[in-house]
């Protein structure tokens, strides 16, 4: 599989590698790889990434038995939900601290990613998800941001903050790719994409307020509780109304 980003390839019966194109942090996305996921046997070698796995595939591509390719089931400007979930709770658990795990570690070293498309996770043995793409990991500053100084693409999973960049340079938090994280999960839930929704009601909304941040966050609050309530009381559900928040500096990433 090739993408404009990293070459994934089958070198032989269980042997797979993958080689990152960009250069810039590549090094620190091949030793997370090592680090979290050693049990495949990792190793790294002319600039490539090796390790064995049973059946390798991106998320985009990824689909259940008797499923359509994700893709090809909510267009990317979609917000009409999809009449069953894409993952069931279970494997969303799954998906959320494999990625969880992956910030901590770069957060550790002060990098974090600014967003994802499906794309850009790919998926071992149907058990383990893993950000790939380090064209969108960027070192942070100790005020939590991250200057972003070249055009960006418009992520599936994006947080609200990143489609308000209007000019550059930016500062974005690093915080940024926590909502990314959570609009991933609600979607393979809901098949929701829950920034593009929350767009379309801000946009509606004809309620006249000077406070315009504090009256999206109040939009934003009431469209997640409307979406999430079935997972009530669940970890789940309590863990998305941590980083599904509107100001970037008030979510919070835990383990689940």
């Amino acid at each position: 599989m090739t993408n404009d980003y990293y070459i994934l390839k089958k070198e032989s019966f269980n042997l797979y590698s993958i080689f990152l194109t960009e250069t810039n942090n590549r090094k620190i996305v091949y030793q997370c790889f090592c680090f979290l996921f050693n049990k495949y046997q990792p190793f790294i070698d002319n600039n490539k990434l090796y390790f064995n796995a049973i059946k390798v595939n991106f998320f985009d591509k990824y689909k259940r038995k008797n499923q359509n390719p994700i893709n090809s089931i909510n267009p990317i400007n979609s917000i009409n939900p999809i009449k069953e979930k894409i993952l069931k709770y279970n494997e969303c658990l799954n998906i959320a601290n494999d990625i969880i795990s992956q910030l901590k570690y770069y957060e550790s070293y002060s990098y974090n990613f600014i967003g994802f498309d499906p794309k850009d996770i790919l998926i071992i043995n149907d058990e383990n998800y893993i950000l790939i793409n380090n064209n969108y990991l960027f070192e942070y500053n100790k005020n939590e941001e991250i200057l972003i100084s070249s055009i960006i693409p418009n992520f599936y999973f994006s947080s609200p903050e990143l489609i308000e960049i209007y000019y550059l340079p930016f500062s974005l938090n690093m915080r940024t790719i926590y909502f990314s994280l959570g609009s991933l999960l609600i979607y393979n839930l809901f098949g929701i994409n829950i920034n593009n929704l929350f767009y379309k009601k801000k946009n509606n909304n004809t309620n006249i307020n000077n406070n315009k941040t504090n009256t999206n966050k109040i939009i934003l609050e009431n469209l997640l509780e409307e979406i999430i309530s079935p997972l009530k009381p669940s970890s789940l559900y309590f863990f998305l109304k941590l980083i599904i928040k509107y100001e970037p500096q008030e979510r919070y990433l835990v383990f689940i």
